[in-house]
């Protein structure tokens, strides 16, 4: 679709796409995921069914940056179904993260099997979200947002309704909920139309 829309080179067209024309920028070479950093699991051992989309429960996550950079809204997006959770996590650190993905798991998602995640340092008590959300953790290759595609696309959706510079120490709890409630909407509607 997009490669039609600038084969036809209407700039006022293009300046109406999501990213307004902006090629993705691939800022840093791939790397080969480092199996000796921190015990860490790899993308590449997690299993099959996950890659299928072939059930629902495995959950792609990652934070989305204030204006100060130390509040981050926290995401998980399922993978097969597109449900999403949004939490604010005011002055993060890695335990209060891991304190706050239990949390969500609960609120919205429930029963999963596992999380994948970006190499962030938020990230660092993997080991403690595993014993509180009972589920395997796994992280994407250095620099690979796209394999994390589905939750990548939710944080650029969230950007729409927050744009970088945001200061999130301004966010009411119910501005949240309202976007998570649009985005789960939307999700879900598309996913009874797929199934």
């Amino acid at each position: 679709i997009y490669r039609f829309l600038y084969s036809l080179d209407d700039k006022d067209l293009i300046k109406c796409l999501r990213r307004r024309g902006r090629a993705y920028r691939h800022s840093h070479p791939k790397t080969i995921y480092n199996q000796t950093n921190r015990a860490k699991h790899s993308i590449h051992d997690r299993p099959h069914i996950i890659d299928e989309l072939g059930r629902i429960g495995d959950l792609e996550g990652d934070t989305v940056v204030g204006k100060d950079k130390k509040d981050r809204l926290l995401t998980h997006t399922d993978r097969k179904t597109g449900l999403t959770s949004i939490s604010l996590v005011l002055s993060h650190d890695a335990n209060k993260i891991a304190k706050q993905t239990e949390v969500d798991i609960k609120r919205i998602f429930d029963n999963i099997k596992t999380i994948t995640y970006d190499n962030g340092s938020e990230f660092t008590f993997w080991k403690d979200i595993e014993k509180r959300t009972d589920a395997d953790v796994y992280f994407a290759d250095p620099y690979t947002p796209s394999q994390r595609g589905r939750n990548e696309n939710a944080n650029g959706l969230i950007r729409d309704f927050l744009p970088k510079g945001t200061d999130f120490k301004k966010l009411a709890p119910s501005d949240i909920m309202n976007i998570e409630f649009l985005l789960n909407k939307v999700e879900n509607e598309l996913y009874m139309l797929a199934d």
